[in-house]
């Protein structure tokens, strides 16, 4: 209560802290409740037992065991670079509280927070943070949890952070929403041994909708053409809108439609059947990318 700046008080153990912080209460001491809320995790604070103290951006302290941090990370530094003799100094980061709170909990003996109420920007810098500091359980999870948000807006980003990385499942699983983007985008973005087999499958996607452009060309505007051009126009708008349908052709080309008519089956129409049979054929016939990875590495090794 001294016109002056206050005591620091992250060298206090539980007890004199929980001790001061009931006499502030007690006593209303504004400036003391206010340091003592502000200032320690909820979760991991003295009372973990922590020998190591952090600090985040926003100014909360975390108390972390060294055992925990040298067994569920890497990218901490040593006891013996954060403690001296006679004190406990505290280490600065530059992460928020919010995501250093869920961070240090993956390094407790205990069973890891859950994520699942994050939101995308929570979850990348949380996602970020446990790289940086290579803490492994958090890499996972956060690595699993990311495929919550694939299919919006946020795939490039996804992707970026999963090459960056090297989250080969994660890449995996955008492939079919992204296989339709240029491929010099990917050049300086993904690792060889995914660019190589992004790129067959990439290969593989474009032949099959070239197939169904150049017989769409040849179509007439009236009679059974008509008929054929429609549903094929249907189907490469379908294909183009979410490349996932390709393997999903000969649904798509005889889905009814209450805007479609069904095209003719009859014998005046065999080359259009042939064709859309030698399609169908070539769509089963497209291995996903997962494959593309596993036989181009097998044979990369078997030649090394």
């Amino acid at each position: 209560m001294l016109p002056q700046t206050p005591p620091e008080l992250y060298r206090s153990d539980f007890v004199q802290l929980m001790s001061l912080a009931t006499t502030a209460e007690k006593y209303v001491v504004y400036s003391t409740i206010r340091i003592e809320t502000r200032k320690l995790s909820s979760k991991v604070g003295p009372e973990k037992g922590g020998d190591v103290i952090f600090r985040s951006c926003d100014n909360v302290l975390f108390h972390v065991q060294q055992k925990h941090l040298e067994a569920y990370a890497e990218g901490f530094p040593l006891a013996r670079h954060t403690i001296s003799s006679s004190n406990k100094e505290t280490v600065p980061l530059t992460e928020k509280a919010f995501t250093l709170e869920l961070l240090f909990q993956f390094m407790l003996p205990q069973s890891p927070p859950e994520l699942d109420q994050l939101n995308f920007d929570q979850l990348m810098e949380l996602a970020n943070a446990s790289e940086k500091y290579v803490v492994y359980f958090a890499r996972r999870d956060c690595a699993l949890y990311m495929k919550n948000f694939i299919s919006t807006h946020t795939n490039k980003q996804i992707l970026k952070y999963a090459a960056e990385h090297d989250h080969k499942s994660l890449l995996y699983e955008l492939a079919p929403l992204l296989v339709a983007t240029p491929l010099e985008e990917f050049g300086v973005i993904l690792p060889h041994d995914v660019f190589v087999p992004w790129s067959i499958y990439h290969s593989n996607y474009f032949r099959i909708l070239n197939r169904i452009n150049s017989i769409y060309d040849t179509f007439q505007g009236y009679g059974c053409d008509y008929a054929w051009r429609r549903r094929v126009q249907y189907v490469k708008d379908a294909i183009v809108k979410d490349p996932n349908k390709m393997t999903q052709f000969c649904e798509l080309m005889s889905q009814k439609d209450s805007s479609l008519q069904g095209v003719c089956e009859n014998s005046c129409c065999n080359g259009q059947k042939q064709w859309r049979n030698m399609v169908a054929d070539e769509v089963k016939q497209i291995e996903d990318i997962k494959s593309i990875a596993r036989k181009y590495l097998a044979k990369k090794y078997a030649q090394s």
